[in-house]
């Protein structure tokens, strides 16, 4: 009875030593096949090997399966991103599996810091040449490699911009937010694709609003939030904004068109020309604001001429002369603008338009002065 016991617990440990020899084999001849540069006969092995129950917790492992996958990926240029993906998630894998001082955690950092900077280069490079698709390809490896580095994700989202790919700008837009980057293009790119993409102006406009709590006063998020307003409807939103605009950038035409655009559509004309007015101080050829203040002065006095030609006799004795007064200076201001404005209309449009005006102010001053 001993002598059968001895003997099946020889065959038990047999059989053990002879299952963590197979097992480890695959890593074995992984290592073996890379060392005699033969990347397409690793693979399998590798692959198997970390999905070993004996070695799929292995970081040297991970490392290898790294390591050749980055030699697949020189060796086939035609899916270099799809083994560079999985080079860099291997050598990621073997890092969480080592500990920090040890040899696959340094050399796996050491192939990951060499994979950002190749990428990163390579996703400039290819933005330059305008070839922004293939420049996101290489951000998105850069982060994958240096997931707290902020420059792959930043440069990232202007590609995806330029791409018009505003799902895969918002992603790394919300990463960037992730790594405490935020700055005033974070969240206008987020805001813009809840509101272009989504639907969903409630959340594009909070999103404008926690960028001004981060960027207090900051001038892109002021203008960015009032463009929001302003293509929402948000007539009275917009001119607060801009007024707070106004204060960081008080010499701006842009921003003081804007808001007298605003107290335009209030019917707040008063409001409106002082703003006009001061963006010719500025820019006394803005054709934004010549043309607008001409229909404003038309707009001003069309109630008043209705009023005017409605008088009888009586009537216009006490109110006639100080009635033509006020309109005929009005109508002399806007047809002066109009004029001023006609040289710089740039569309066919803008110009019938302003000689229509010009044409019909010369016949109302006429008639107003005989």
């Amino acid at each position: 009875m001993f002598k059968r016991i001895f003997f099946g617990s020889n065959v038990l440990l047999a059989m053990v030593c002879y299952n963590v020899t197979a097992q480890n084999a695959a890593l074995t001849n992984a290592i073996l096949y890379l060392e005699n540069d033969e990347a397409a006969k690793a693979k399998p092995e590798i692959d198997a090997a970390v999905q070993n129950e004996k070695t799929k917790s292995s970081a040297k492992a991970w490392y290898y399966r790294g390591m050749i996958y980055n030699k697949l990926m020189t060796t086939n240029p035609t899916n270099t991103y799809g083994y560079a993906d999985t080079a860099v998630v291997s050598f990621n894998k073997a890092k969480t599996l080592d500990k920090s001082t040890g040899q696959f955690y340094q050399m796996s950092d050491l192939r990951l810091q060499d994979q950002w900077v190749i990428s990163t280069n390579d996703g400039v490079k290819r933005y330059q040449e305008e070839n922004y698709a293939s420049a996101v390809k290489s951000f998105k490896l850069a982060h994958l490699a240096n997931v707290k580095d902020t420059t792959a994700l930043l440069y990232g989202a202007y590609a995806a911009t330029a791409n018009k790919d505003q799902q895969q700008a918002f992603e790394f837009a919300e990463e960037l937010k992730k790594n405490n980057y935020v700055k005033a293009y974070v969240y206008k790119t987020i805001s813009d694709y809840y509101l272009d993409v989504k639907g969903d102006p409630a959340k594009a406009e909070a999103e404008l609003k926690e960028g001004l709590v981060k960027n207090p006063n900051d001038p892109a998020l002021l203008q960015d939030l009032a463009n929001f307003y302003i293509t929402t409807d948000k007539n009275e939103q917009a001119v607060q904004t801009l007024s707070l605009l106004e204060k960081a950038n008080p010499n701006d035409p842009l921003v003081l068109v804007n808001i007298a655009v605003q107290y335009q559509k209030f019917n707040q004309p008063d409001q409106a020309e002082k703003y006009y007015l001061k963006v010719l101080d500025k820019e006394p050829n803005n054709y934004i604001a010549l043309f607008n203040l001409g229909s404003l002065y038309v707009d001003k006095s069309r109630s008043k001429l209705n009023v005017y030609n409605s008088l009888n006799s009586e009537q216009y004795k006490k109110q006639g002369p100080a009635l033509k007064s006020e309109l005929s200076s009005n109508y002399s201001k806007a047809l002066d603008y109009c004029k001023k404005a006609l040289p710089y209309a740039e569309s066919a449009d803008d110009k019938a338009k302003l000689n229509t005006m010009i044409s019909d102010l010369d016949g109302v001053l006429k008639t107003l002065n005989k």
